[in-house]
């Protein structure tokens, strides 16, 4: 069997491929003046690859870079073996790049160390899309962490993967470990059915958007909740995991529950009232009437003029029109008008003046009574 043995490339070639390399490349003797660099390095710099060689890190950087360079190539030197760091680099034009060396000792045909090979790795987009990237996370994790809003991620299956400080005081509990151990179905909901809708409407369209629910609050107290979530995949198409928002609406619901009865028991109080109450707006149009006015006037009295209902000649616009002008007194008036069957007949009306919260006047409330029979009973 015939040995084999080694052989390298040639020079010529050596120094071709590392021409054709676009990483900075370059050579220093033991003195730390350069022996050679590839095309590349020399771009970097600026400078011709002739310019560059006899030169020092002196002749060619700005004084802090060099003597910190300088100091990292007498430590390989005497330490040998190799040397990797991070550092600022200014090129021809003067931008500072931020690089990494790779350097390591080459040894003379004695074994002797006869100098430093090195490499420069441009990181500099890396470390602006690192900065960009920590910043965009500090933005989250301060919009996450100071959030009013409830913010959560699920499992379909009923487990909390995550959820902010508002999410986690909004149950009344003190820390999110708490809700991990939760099955939300079950321990959140107040219906577990109502959690079963939320899914199935996850499962169907891949969001939920506003859905009202009642959830279980730590000390068994009841909160409403608006959700709003969405289905989060893999690259599979595989659901991982719901990610959403959550909002107390407790208050509100309170507030319109109250507003609800305040409804009913004045619609009953009107109700009860036996003479009519019409509202008409600034130009005399009826837009609102209790039952009583709109079993006389008829129910599609609502939007027509209060004039469409008078009988003769009548004086009763000119009588109530400092009501709209802003008066602040309760007016008097008797005037013919016209029931929804034909009838004629006269009421007796106390009218009064609307006015909107800043206080424009926006039309006049008036209670009306049919007196027709009284009158001819005095006759």
């Amino acid at each position: 069997m015939t040995g084999q043995t080694k052989t390298s490339l040639p020079e010529e070639l050596l120094l071709i491929i590392l021409d054709s390399v676009p990483i900075p490349v370059f050579i220093k003797g033991a003195d730390l003046r350069y022996i050679d660099a590839n095309k590349a390095c020399a771009d970097f710099f600026g400078q011709a690859k002739d310019y560059l060689i006899g030169k020092t890190a002196f002749d060619i950087l700005p004084k802090e870079q060099a003597e910190m360079i300088n100091q990292k190539d007498l430590e390989l030197l005497k330490k040998g073996g190799k040397q990797v760091y991070e550092a600022e680099l200014n090129d021809f034009f003067g931008t500072v790049h931020q690089v990494v060396y790779h350097k390591k000792v080459f040894r003379d045909a004695e074994g002797k160390i006869a100098g430093i090979i090195a490499v420069l790795l441009d990181i500099t987009e890396q470390k602006i899309a690192e900065v960009k990237l920590k910043d965009n996370e500090r933005r989250f994790r301060s919009l996450y962490e100071n959030a009013v809003l409830g913010i959560f991620r699920s499992t379909p299956e009923g487990k909390f993967l995550l959820a902010n400080p508002a999410f986690v005081g909004m149950l009344g509990y003190d820390s999110f470990s708490e809700l991990a151990a939760l099955d939300i179905g079950r321990e959140v909901y107040k219906d577990p059915e109502n959690r079963n809708l939320f899914r199935e409407s996850m499962d169907r369209t891949g969001e939920v958007i506003g859905f009202e629910t009642e959830w279980k609050r730590r000390d068994g107290t009841i909160c409403f909740v608006r959700e709003s979530a969405r289905v989060i995949k893999d690259s599979k198409g595989k659901t991982m995991y719901y990610e959403g928002t959550a909002e107390d609406i407790t208050e509100k619901k309170k507030a319109e529950m109250t507003l609800r009865a305040l409804a009913r028991r004045q619609e009953a109080l009107l109700s009860a009232i036996p003479e009519m109450i019409m509202e008409v707006d600034n130009n005399k149009v009826y837009r609102w009437a209790n039952r009583n006015g709109l079993d006389f006037f008829g129910d599609d009295c609502i939007g027509k003029e209060a004039a469409y209902y008078f009988e003769g000649e009548q004086k009763v616009y000119e009588t109530v029109q400092p009501l709209f002008e802003g008066s602040e007194e309760v007016i008097r008036v008797e005037s013919w008008q016209r029931r929804k069957d034909g009838e004629k007949r006269l009421l007796a009306w106390y009218c009064t003046t609307l006015r909107d919260d800043s206080g424009k006047v926006t039309g006049a409330l008036s209670s009306a009574r049919d007196i027709t029979d009284i009158r001819k009973d005095h006759r």
